[in-house]
């Protein structure tokens, strides 16, 4: 485990395409403005100072930037009197947690519902049970914390999520918890990329929690990593999101970084 750290923080969803912009420190979101309807930037140096800071807002605000984000390190996180002018909100502590697969543990799975399937779902199969766990994965989620973004987009781009894992444009396997093929009780997105086993949603639904779901998910997963030849695995949670921090702490992945992950609004309502 690490505690808090200066760290360079970047953009983790496997939805986003990003347009440098040469001038200034800052990337445009394309998949983020389309999606909510306006125009959506992050900037990419985590270590800035106030006045840079303000520099790049003032810029944002002057080129009609309505959502910024800033994945800043520890010690360059922003003032208050900063937050306030420039409608700023601290909306994650991005958590990154890695594990050498040599290392694993299977204690997690002990007591675990012996009815409990675990099959793949692929092509165009997304019931609404299904969609509802990609939406309950992101209830820590910094789209949902943000009260400026609406229920409705939060909720968008968790079901656009599952579309493209299960059509396989973001995901290589996803793997389903169910009981005789009944409706989805659980839900994990994995895919491999150079030796990475990199794990993406992670939902159980409410009323199947605490039977050993998540751990029969987990260790499938890790299983097909594994097989696919990768010697590790990452996951990124909110460090807020106590429960799946330990969740993870049981199969031995480590925490590995955190990013204070800021929402700026610079042209959004009156001038600052």
């Amino acid at each position: 485990m690490i505690g808090r750290q200066a760290t360079a923080g970047h953009c983790l969803s496997p939805l986003v395409q990003s347009v440098p912009e040469s001038r200034s420190q800052r990337e445009s979101l394309d998949w983020d403005t389309a999606h909510f309807g306006w125009a959506t930037a992050r900037l990419t140096d985590p270590r800035m100072s106030a006045a840079d800071l303000h520099g790049q807002l003032s810029q944002a605000r002057d080129d009609g930037i309505r959502l910024l984000y800033w994945f800043a390190a520890d010690d360059c996180q922003p003032a208050e009197d900063v937050l306030r002018q420039w409608r700023g909100q601290l909306v994650d502590r991005k958590a990154t947690f890695r594990l050498l697969l040599a290392h694993r543990g299977r204690a997690a799975v002990e007591g675990s519902d012996p009815t409990v399937d675990i099959g793949v779902r692929s092509g165009d199969e997304i019931s609404p049970e299904l969609m509802a766990l990609a939406v309950g994965a992101g209830e820590f989620s910094r789209f949902r914390r943000d009260p400026r973004i609406p229920q409705a987009a939060f909720r968008g781009l968790y079901e656009t999520w599952i579309r493209r894992a299960v059509a396989g444009d973001i995901a290589d396997r996803v793997f389903v918890a169910s009981r005789s093929g009944g409706e989805p009780l659980g839900v994990v997105t994995v895919r491999v990329r150079d030796g990475n086993g990199e794990i993406g949603l992670v939902s159980v639904a409410e009323f199947a929690r605490r039977q050993g779901i998540g751990g029969l998910l987990m260790n499938r997963a890790l299983d097909w990593i594994e097989a696919s030849g990768a010697s590790l695995a990452t996951v990124v949670t909110q460090l807020d999101n106590t429960a799946a921090c330990r969740f993870y702490e049981q199969f031995r992945f480590e925490l590995m970084d955190v990013a204070y992950v800021y929402h700026f609004w610079p042209s959004d309502g009156s001038e600052p």
